[in-house]
């Protein structure tokens, strides 16, 4: 699992920066790993959470 966080951004710009930034490189081999974007929104008070499959080659 490879969590990013984000301060009001959104969830989806979390999971592109883990795609863009090739954080999945360290754990090559694996299959399956969950990408989860967070991102916490200081107007509203609220969480939003993006959660993808991602298939390590």
């Amino acid at each position: 699992m490879i969590i990013e966080l984000k301060y009001d951004k959104d969830a989806d710009t979390a999971i592109k920066q883990i795609k863009e930034k090739r954080y999945a490189g360290s754990i090559e081999g694996y299959n399956d790993v969950l990408l989860v974007g967070v991102n916490y929104d200081k107007d509203s008070k609220k969480h939003e959470c993006t959660i993808e499959r991602f298939n390590v080659e």
